[in-house]
């Protein structure tokens, strides 16, 4: 919900809420407030709860059984960072008494949640992905996952993209090598050997920098969260089902581009139109996004095995797209994504 959808010609009511205007500071993909002029007393996720709340009343839906909170790319993340740290308790703690004063859907209500293709996951520790961009095989290296500390990061990974490149990927007139083609940015060494280095790679919605909260990285919905040190058990006791395009793999002209003029790509990459030029996808490129891998594609798998690190069990639900890349359609339309959405028992990845 934008501001700028109220044009000349259309109004709104005074309840109307938008959030086009509260970055940095979070935005509406990680729970932050309205914009001022709309609505600031309300974020984004107490949205959902009261969605929830609403649809799990007996008097208006009795004979509803399941609730399922579903995005595609940025929905995605959306969904993602909520299942963290909604402040409704897990149907599985109903009977725990610490939790009493926890809202929650009314009991025999399933709350699942389908996350696809989202750009960024919110990690839950400090362990990262350490990886790098082979140019004489055209591929990436294999993921070692390991604990980040900014020391170990490479500098200058934005040198030449600077921090608009994220949204406007492939639009400028004169192309310049970015990314790991930048000649600014520092040569992978033991010393260095993570892609990037960051200061902010735990800070909400990249992670929970649960030492750091005095410092207000964190937005209102979770710092103001009724047991925020539980958050993590919460979330591995949540339904969660991951979605991921084999093809969502493009990084728009991360790569750099051909004698066309064209961003190429890797060889999984899918592609669009006649001439099967790679899908722009505008994926987060941002330094504390490549940390968590490569591309969209790469990143969901990676999260899967962080969460069974840290939980020392598998949870949740990987479930791969075959034949899809960036595309909300093919992913929710596909037998899979229908089987995540419907399906009384969703396979095991």
């Amino acid at each position: 919900h934008y501001k700028i959808d109220f044009g000349k010609n259309s109004s709104h009511i005074d309840f109307d809420l938008w959030w086009n205007g509260s970055k940095p500071f979070g935005d509406w993909r990680s729970g932050a407030a309205a914009d001022e002029d709309s609505s600031p007393k309300y974020n984004s996720f107490e949205v959902l709860d009261e969605i929830l709340l609403q649809l799990s009343d007996p008097f208006k839906f009795p004979n509803l059984r399941r609730i399922v909170l579903a995005g595609h790319s940025a929905g995605g993340v959306v969904v993602q960072r909520y299942a963290l740290v909604s402040h409704l308790r897990p149907p599985d703690l109903a009977t725990d008494e610490t939790l009493k004063e926890m809202k929650s859907v009314r009991h025999g209500i399933e709350v699942r949640y389908v996350i696809a293709n989202p750009s960024t996951f919110g990690y839950l520790d400090n362990n990262r992905w350490n990886y790098d961009w082979d140019p004489i095989n055209s591929e990436w290296t294999e993921m070692e996952y390991k604990e980040y500390k900014p020391e170990l990061g490479r500098r200058n990974w934005d040198a030449d993209s600077g921090p608009s490149r994220r949204r406007h990927t492939g639009l400028r007139a004169e192309y310049r090598p970015w990314g790991p083609l930048s000649p600014a940015l520092e040569p992978r060494s033991e010393q260095h050997p993570f892609i990037c280095k960051t200061f902010k790679f735990g800070d909400w919605p990249f992670g929970m920098n649960w030492t750091e909260q005095e410092f207000g990285n964190l937005v209102p919905y979770v710092l103001q969260h009724p047991h925020l040190h539980r958050a993590t058990e919460f979330y591995s006791n949540r339904h969660v089902v991951y979605l991921t395009g084999q093809n969502d793999t493009c990084t728009d002209d991360m790569l750099g581009k051909d004698t066309f003029g064209n961003a190429i790509c890797s060889a999984s990459c899918w592609t669009r139109g006649k001439k099967k030029q790679c899908a722009r996808t505008l994926m987060d490129v941002r330094c504390p996004a490549m940390l968590e891998g490569p591309n969209r594609h790469q990143r969901a798998h990676n999260y899967m095995k962080h969460l069974e690190h840290f939980f020392g069990k598998k949870v949740h639900t990987l479930l791969q797209v075959d034949g899809v890349g960036h595309d909300a359609m093919g992913m929710y339309k596909s037998t899979v994504g229908m089987d995540a959405l419907f399906a009384d028992d969703i396979p095991s990845q």
